[in-house]
C-alpha cells in the first residue's frame, strides 16, 4: 500500500507534518483506498479522477452497504 500512497495520492509531498496531522492524513487515505477497493473500483487512480467532482459518487461510495451482513 504504500507505493500506492505514494505514487497515485503523493503522500510524500504532503507538507503535513506538525503534530499527528500526518498520521491522520494516512488514516484518511487508508480508508479512501479501502472505500473504492470495496465498492469494486480495481485502480485507485481511475476511481480518483471519477470521484474528484462527482458528489453524487463520493455520497453512494460512503453509504455503502453491505449484503453479507444480514443481522436480525
Amino acid at each position: 500500500m504504500h507505493w500506492l500512497k505514494d505514487v497515485v495520492m503523493n503522500e510524500d509531498k504532503s507538507k503535513t507534518i506538525s503534530g499527528m496531522a500526518a498520521e491522520n492524513m494516512s488514516i484518511l487515505r487508508n480508508i479512501g483506498i479501502n472505500l473504492f477497493r470495496v465498492n469494486g473500483y480495481y485502480s485507485i487512480k481511475y476511481a480518483t479522477e471519477i470521484c474528484v467532482n462527482n458528489l453524487k459518487e463520493l455520497v453512494r461510495l460512503t453509504s455503502y452497504k453491505p449484503m453479507c451482513w444480514n443481522i436480525t
